[in-house]
C-alpha cells in the first residue's frame, strides 16, 4: 500500500487541515516509495501515527497496552468528553 497524502484535523496535535495535510508525492504527482519523518520532540510525530493508525483500525494499539482505552473512551463519554483524542482547542464535532 502506498499513501499519497494524510489530512489530519482535530487529533491530538493537529487542529487545522491547512497545518497538518501531508503528502507523499513527488512534484510529478508518484507517490514516494519511502517517507521518513523526523522533527524534534513535541512535534507531531506520535501523534501522526496514532492518527494514521485509528483512520485504519478505529483504535490505537499503544493504548491497549497500558489499559483498556475502549472503556476509558466510554467513561469519558458518559461524562460529557465524547472526544477524548480531539485537540484541545476544536470546535466541530468530530
Amino acid at each position: 500500500m502506498k499513501i499519497k497524502e494524510v489530512q489530519i484535523s482535530n487529533f491530538r496535535a493537529f487542529k487545522d487541515l491547512k497545518d497538518s495535510t501531508f503528502s507523499f508525492s513527488y512534484n510529478n504527482n508518484e507517490i514516494s516509495d519511502l517517507v521518513s519523518i523526523y522533527a524534534p520532540n513535541g512535534f507531531g510525530k506520535t501523534s501522526f501515527y496514532d492518527a494514521v493508525e485509528w483512520g485504519i483500525t478505529g483504535k490505537i494499539g499503544r493504548f491497549d497496552s497500558v489499559g483498556d482505552f475502549d472503556k476509558t473512551r466510554k467513561d469519558n463519554k458518559r461524562g460529557g468528553n465524547n472526544n477524548i483524542l480531539q485537540h484541545f482547542g476544536a470546535k466541530e464535532k468530530g
